[in-house]
């Protein structure tokens, strides 16, 4: 039996017991509910990450059992910590899913940089736009030639490079 922390937006909030049965892991998430919201769990390891379910409330805390494979588990590499992250976009964040970010963008030029990424967000703020693209430090860095413009942030329990732009789509500094 393995312990493990569990993150959610950087805070400690509760823990993933792992305990391998044959060809088997079982996974028991138990995390403190920080509000009424939807959150999935994740076992996070070495190379990858494992959705493992949402959470379902248990009194005042949060619950998930799951069983997969040790062969499926392995892709992710060993363990480093457990996160939740909300199913949904906060309500007082702002955020919201950007199903098609090339259109972003009014004009062209980064509309094709943005084509197929997953994961984005977008809201208003201060009279303009932010955009925000996941991050990884180990993967080249989206929109390259506007980095000097961005800010990592955790949001929704992960890494994101967060763009501002003014109403004419010009990069603010923050």
């Amino acid at each position: 039996m393995e312990t493990y922390p569990l993150y959610l937006d950087g805070t400690l909030l509760g823990k993933l017991i792992c305990r391998r049965d044959g060809l088997y892991l079982t996974f028991e998430v138990y995390c403190f509910r920080p509000d009424n919201g939807l959150y999935r769990a994740y076992a996070v390891g070495e190379r990858g990450e494992l959705t493992l379910g949402v959470m379902e409330p248990r009194g005042e805390d949060l619950y998930l059992a799951r069983r997969l494979s040790c062969r499926e588990a392995e892709a992710a590499g060993p363990l480093r910590c457990c996160e939740a992250r909300a199913v949904l976009p906060r309500a007082e964040e702002g955020w919201r899913p950007l199903e098609h970010p090339e259109d972003f963008f009014r004009s062209g030029f980064f509309k094709g940089q943005l084509r197929d990424v997953e994961g984005a967000l977008w809201r208003e703020r201060d009279g303009g736009r932010q955009l925000a693209l996941p991050f990884d430090s180990r993967r080249p860095f989206l929109l390259t030639e506007l980095f000097c413009f961005a800010r990592i942030r955790l949001l929704q329990g992960r890494q994101y490079a967060v763009f501002t732009f003014d109403r004419q789509d010009q990069p603010v500094i923050l």
